[in-house]
């Protein structure tokens, strides 16, 4: 391709781009409910890919439809990815409740002097309990609560939640907050009974 074609079809593709990239962001957005961010690099992509393919395409109906085609593509990509993330939160978050109250409930044990063989049923009476009580927090808080415990730093759960440091800091203080309280309850409504 010489110089002055290259030039035509940088100019053609300018205006394409004009003409349907705001288009794309807003049918992202619209048609797949994807954060305005998230079409945007979607959007951007699909322009790429098309830039790439400009020369064998003919026609603006063409260009679009591969446009939108490629489109299509990407925003499906980001919620697949977005699926994965979440489906990853919930197996750590389930998987991870379970050893930590384990843990929790052994360090107890062991702290307070008592054989463990003969308090095994308390242990797992325990575990059952705190793990029951972590399951009723929101499941932001109770997340923070476990992989904290596992031992994820604050920088680590942020970049895991994709949320920033400050709101993770926030979604752990709050959260052993509330499991401190509800603690608490349950131990004033053992001692009324």
């Amino acid at each position: 391709m010489t110089g002055d074609e290259q030039r035509d079809v940088d100019l053609e593709f300018e205006g394409f781009f004009k003409r349907w990239y705001h288009n794309g962001v807003r049918f992202g957005c619209s048609r797949y409910g994807l954060q305005e961010w998230e079409a945007e690099a979607a959007t951007s992509e699909a322009m790429a890919q098309l830039y790439g393919r400009w020369s064998e395409t003919g026609g603006e109906l063409s260009r679009k439809r591969l446009f939108v085609h490629i489109l299509r593509r990407r925003c499906v990509d980001v919620i697949r990815a977005q699926i994965r993330y979440r489906n990853l939160v919930r197996r750590v978050a389930q998987h991870e409740v379970g050893e930590v109250t384990d843990s929790l409930c052994m360090e107890r044990v062991v702290v307070e002097r008592r054989a463990l063989p003969e308090q095994a049923h308390d242990v797992s009476e325990a575990a059952a309990e705190l793990a029951k009580l972590l399951e009723d927090l929101p499941t932001e808080q109770r997340l923070s609560i476990t992989l904290e415990a596992v031992g994820y730093s604050t920088e680590e759960r942020a970049g895991l939640k994709n949320i920033t440091q400050n709101t993770e800091r926030q979604h752990l203080y709050r959260g052993r907050r509330r499991l401190e309280q509800r603690i608490r309850e349950r131990e004033q409504e053992g001692a009324a009974e």
